[in-house]
């Protein structure tokens, strides 16, 4: 199987590389992109090193990392760390809390990210029609629901946040997580 990244100058990169070429999947190749070239360079050579026997390239072009993928990952941030900061700045100035999934923050990162994602998702209708495309860009919810309704792409969101959690509440327990059995519903 061809998995894409877009979004793959974020620091998260090697690190799912790491873990996707550490299962069992049937990875044949992973694919590259992101439109800062200086970033990717970087994050697809930390990724190498954990690529092992599994091929992996970088493009300066989306549609070139999304041609043929059965998997296309998305996790961008649509202005940067800058935006989130002056999001979350704006919201506390009023008052108000929230963060980039949640509250004006969330908003905001949404009404500035979902043109992007919708894009990347009519590219990989178009370059990888069958491909499933794995969202993991804030706010995911809301992200993966403008996809669907703009697109009719085959997409599915995921969050971190309940993993981590889970975590916490083992700690606070003091209960080695691998005997906990835990669960959500959303």
């Amino acid at each position: 199987m061809k998995l894409a990244l877009i979004g793959a100058g974020g620091a998260r990169t090697p690190l799912l590389v790491n873990g996707l070429t550490r299962s069992d999947l049937p990875i044949r190749e992973i694919s590259l992109y992101d439109p800062d070239q200086a970033r990717l360079a970087r994050m697809a050579d930390l990724a190498r090193r954990h690529c092992r026997h599994i091929p992996l390239s970088s493009h300066a072009r989306a549609e070139d990392a999304i041609a043929g993928a059965d998997f296309v990952f998305i996790s961008i941030r649509v202005g940067g760390i800058a935006a989130r900061a002056r999001d979350e700045a704006t919201a506390l100035e009023h008052g108000i809390l929230g963060q980039e999934t949640v509250g004006p923050g969330g908003f905001a990162k949404a009404t500035r990210t979902v043109p992007h994602v919708v894009s990347y998702a009519r590219l990989v209708q178009a370059h990888a029609p069958q491909a499933w495309i794995i969202n993991f860009t804030n706010p995911v919810g809301i992200v993966t629901q403008a996809v669907r309704t703009a697109t009719g792409a085959r997409i599915i969101g995921i969050c971190d946040t309940p993993t981590e959690l889970f975590e916490e509440v083992c700690h606070a327990l003091d209960l080695p997580s691998s005997k906990a059995h835990v669960d959500y519903s959303a």
